[in-house]
């Protein structure tokens, strides 16, 4: 979440083409945008040569004439670059094993021909290139590795380094003219991935030099919900695919089988709703290969950059029932990941919870009353704690209610046991709550966690009661500390170990549902978004 409002390197990687050797690897973590690191380094070199000599400066003012072009040459491809290269391969492969989903994406890039373009000659001729895109993953999704394949069978695999670090090597390998790719998350699932085409070699044309391939892999652990299980897939990046695009999803049930498995049906993810696809702009072949074994694939050629395809794509397969002990399983790993050992235990709700029971739980609720709540948002607030608070356990939970607006308490009613009288009482004095001022979340969220430690102890209840803090709020900040970094990174701070759950009903389509998604995943929790 820290990553929301300053964009922050997931993975980055360089290498000096040429030589291509394990030394030359460097591992950064941001960078800012090139053009002004670049403007700014020639702005100072200029300046430092007005002041010297006429009669000296002159073969300084050419030689440095020909090394900034190096990095101008950069800096205009980083503002530009649909004339420059060319996306060729566009390759989706996602594997699931028993709700465990693994995706890779294979692009390969090439510098278009010196002959091909008309403006820009003097970047490709004489500099790198530095290409930038935007993917959209799964908002689940956690990327574990962006990895570069150069030729000479020489392969780079990503590291993260710090802030400061990060932004000079980025820049060191752009205007030298090395071969480097970076990710960087603007958000929960938009991610923009630049990559350096290094010049080609001296009596080399673009045409001839080796095409440069990146892969990003992620993992994400699939739910079911309602007998089905649904995935997305990032089916188109974005841009033009010169040659083919391909998709390739495999799901595989050793245990429990596959009774479908639907993309016919899918619908592209556009944020807050759903479109649905006509089958001939995306017709996926699938096959039930066995009772426990279903695939589907999908594949175009020549795609334009504004194709109808979209960005990211939702489905789902249906599981037969699970086994009455659930399915445990440990995927098989490659040789070098053999230390890396993952697996997936899937219970049986309905026989888990017949023998064990649900755990008594204090629930703080915290309620949004600032001014942006007026209206609608404020309403929908107060059917949802009424249909929450009828659904405790009585004699067993135990409850909360804290509202915010300026400061992070305003009104705290409770703590007390779940029962009828009790129910009645909190839903009376929600129901009375009006909408004003302005919105001190960070200070609700802090004033939240220590509410749900302290209840416990406040009613004397059961030590085995899950501390559990509810916001319903829009989420948009506007009182106290406002930095959406700041509030998640002190929340996580507060909720020691993470032992207060945190979920949040984030109301309106304007909501900040990235900031209320991030604590609530920091924190063991889910987001639900409520429209007007």
């Amino acid at each position: 979440l820290s990553r929301i409002r300053e964009p922050t390197i997931i993975h980055i990687l360089s290498s000096n083409r040429t030589t291509a050797s394990t030394s030359d690897i460097e591992s950064i973590e941001t960078i800012d945008d090139s053009s002004e690191i670049s403007s700014h380094s020639f702005r100072q070199q200029t300046k430092q040569i007005q002041k010297m000599r006429f009669f000296n400066s002159l073969i300084t003012i050419m030689t440095m004439a020909v090394c900034h072009l190096v990095i101008l040459a950069a800096m205009v491809a980083a503002e530009d670059t649909s004339n420059l290269v060319d996306l060729t391969h566009y390759h989706v492969t996602t594997d699931v094993q028993s709700r465990l989903l693994k995706t890779t994406i294979d692009m390969t890039f090439r510098r278009r021909d010196d002959n091909t373009t008309t403006t820009n000659t003097t970047a490709q001729l004489c500099g790198p290139v530095i290409h930038t895109m935007t993917l959209q993953l799964p908002r689940l999704a956690r990327v574990q590795s962006l990895e570069m394949d150069l030729s000479n069978d020489c392969t780079l695999d990503s590291q993260v380094q710090g802030l400061e670090q990060a932004k000079d090597t980025f820049e060191n390998m752009a205007s030298e003219g090395k071969s480097a790719a970076i990710l960087t998350a603007w958000d929960m699932s938009n991610y923009k991935l630049q990559v350096v085409l290094p010049p080609p070699p001296a009596n080399t044309t673009a045409m001839n030099q080796e095409p440069t391939k990146v892969k990003l892999t992620y993992t994400e652990l699939l739910v079911q919900k309602n007998h089905q299980v649904s995935f997305q897939l990032p089916v188109f990046p974005g841009m033009a695919v010169s040659d083919s695009l391909e998709v390739d999803f495999t799901v595989q049930e050793e245990n429990a089988g596959i009774l479908e498995l639907n993309l016919k049906d899918a619908a592209e993810d556009t944020g807050n709703f759903r479109r649905k696809l006509s089958n001939h702009q995306l017709a996926f072949n699938v096959t039930l290969a066995n009772p426990k074994r279903a695939i589907a694939h999908f594949q175009e050629s020549n795609l334009a950059e504004d194709s109808s395809l979209p960005r990211l794509v939702r489905g789902f397969f249906r599981p037969a029932p699970l086994p009455e002990v659930g399915v445990f399983t440990i995927p098989l790993l490659e040789e070098e990941n053999k230390e890396e050992v993952c697996f997936t235990h899937v219970f049986n709700p309905s026989d888990f919870l017949a023998t064990a029971g649900s755990l008594p739980k204090n629930m703080v609720f915290v309620i949004d009353i600032s001014g942006s709540m007026s209206g609608g948002r404020l309403e929908n607030a107060k059917v949802a704690f009424a249909s929450m608070v009828s659904l405790l356990e009585d004699n067993k939970d135990a409850f909360a209610v804290q509202t915010f607006s300026s400061l992070g308490t305003e009104t705290l009613w409770g703590p007390a046991v779940a029962n009828p009288s009790t129910k009645q009482e909190a839903t009376s004095f929600v129901q009375s709550l009006y909408a004003d001022a302005s919105t001190n979340l960070h200070d609700a969220y802090l004033d939240g966690i220590k509410h749900a430690k302290s209840m416990a102890s406040d009613i004397d209840s059961s030590s085995a009661a899950v501390p559990i803090l509810v916001v319903l709020s829009d989420g948009e900040a506007s009182e106290g500390i406002t930095n959406r970094a700041a509030i998640a990174k002190n929340v996580r701070e507060a909720n020691t170990e993470g032992q207060v759950k945190i979920f949040s009903l984030a109301f309106g389509s304007s909501a900040d549902v990235d900031l209320l998604t991030g604590i609530a995943l920091q924190n063991g929790g889910k987001v639900l978004q409520i429209f007007e």
